[in-house]
């Protein structure tokens, strides 16, 4: 599957109410060491997110954000140390992103509670969520689905 280099992403380029998106089209990433392309299925829309969008609850983030949560999604392109991994491959991706480095130093995927200097750096590397048509992950954060059984056998 060839990636197309350009794919549609919701942004937020302010905190503000109303709440201000915007749907932009964006380089689509490419895979490296460590990581793996997905394409966006389906992603769990957040409760909170309005209020965490529009600037009422106080969450830091750098601006602007390119939100997304946890999603199911197919491997698109996998980065060359990839060993499980399978284009087509269906997959749940975490949203929770942590440094490898340093476990304890963590963000959600798109910025999302970016605080310190090396918060914001990982935000820098991993700041584009999944609300969007294909998403960079880390390997570590993206879990084979056993498709046969979801979808043939229980009916998803």
């Amino acid at each position: 599957m060839s990636l197309p280099t350009t794919h549609k992403a919701v942004i937020v380029p302010s905190l503000r109410d109303p709440l201000d998106t915007k749907i932009q089209d964006i380089p689509t990433p490419s895979p490296t060491s460590g990581s793996a392309v997905l394409k966006v299925l389906s992603v769990y829309v957040y409760s909170t997110g309005e209020g965490i969008f529009s600037g009422k609850a106080a969450v830091p983030m750098q601006l602007p954000s390119f939100p997304g949560y946890s999603a199911i999604c197919r491997v698109a392109a996998i980065g060359p140390d990839a060993v499980l991994l399978r284009p087509g491959q269906l997959v749940f991706s975490e949203v929770i992103i942590h440094a490898r480095d340093q476990p304890s130093v963590n963000i959600l995927q798109g910025g999302i509670f970016a605080m310190n200097p090396a918060q914001k750096h990982l935000a820098n590397v991993w700041g584009k969520g999944s609300y969007a048509e294909y998403v960079s992950s880390p390997l570590e954060n993206i879990f084979p689905l056993d498709e046969d059984l979801l979808i043939n056998k229980m009916g998803y």
